[in-house]
């Protein structure tokens, strides 16, 4: 996970659902979408042409045809048109190199489960250097959230990964985490058992967050993301965890 736009194949999806006097105007629920293995040329600059296939003699292929334009703008656009007609128009978006916005991680290992850790607890851990299935030590964002008054019992994960459940720690944390195998963990009822079936996407929004579109000039980290996740809620992380990054800067 070199920088905080560089997603996975293994899809992960964290919904908490507010409720009580805490929860910030303007939004219900966060819901945080983590792709895993999404490389940031494309997401910033669009289809790269050395990746199209030529016909025999040399002409554009339909892929080439339908995503390539002459400018970044325009080819990021055509290529994935949700993000950055709706996501960079009504929120804000970090990363890209060209405008002076910085992202990466702090724990100097380029994959997956120390980037997840760091993102949810909100520092790097040196103890967590591989992809194995060892229960996360630290207590992230997700976990306080569940124990705090309001949230228990409304904090749940998503993921098409089964080491999922050992970085969110959830035999200790008490968070109901589903994989691609089995979305719903503890299925109940008929609707639990149809869901499971089918893995339903969710989409994704954030609440009270100025329209900035592409931040420049401004350098974040992974670790900046369980902070925030906090706050859109209206909590402090980082009161109870000090080493904790702080929020990314949202504001103008």
């Amino acid at each position: 996970m070199p920088s905080l736009l560089r997603f996975c194949v293994a899809v992960l999806v964290v919904a908490v659902s507010i409720a009580g006097p805490s929860a910030q105007a303007g939004g219900s629920n966060v819901i945080i979408v983590t792709i895993d293995g999404l490389r940031w040329q494309e997401f910033f600059g669009g289809a790269q042409r050395d990746y199209f296939k030529r016909g025999t003699n040399g002409s554009a292929g339909p892929a080439e045809q339908r995503f390539w334009r002459d400018g970044a703008g325009a080819r990021r656009t055509a290529l994935m048109p949700f993000v950055w007609s709706v996501v960079a128009g009504n929120g804000q978006i970090f990363g890209d190199d060209s405008a002076g916005s910085h992202a990466g991680v702090t724990n100097g290992l380029w994959f997956s489960y120390p980037g997840y850790s760091e993102m949810f607890a909100g520092a790097a851990d040196a103890r967590i250097d591989s992809n194995n299935k060892i229960p996360n030590p630290n207590v992230t964002v997700l976990e306080w959230l569940n124990k705090r008054p309001g949230f228990a019992g409304r904090v749940a994960a998503f993921g098409s990964w089964d080491v999922l459940p050992s970085i969110l720690n959830a035999e200790r944390s008490g968070i109901p985490v589903g994989t691609g195998w089995q979305p719903v963990p503890r299925p109940e009822t008929d609707r639990d058992r149809a869901v499971n079936q089918l893995a339903a996407d969710l989409p994704l929004m954030g609440p009270a967050v100025p329209k900035l579109g592409v931040r420049k000039d401004v350098r974040v980290s992974t670790s900046q993301i369980a902070a925030t996740i906090a706050t859109l809620v209206g909590e402090d992380f980082r009161a109870a965890s000090p080493q904790a990054a702080a929020p990314l800067p949202t504001g103008k």
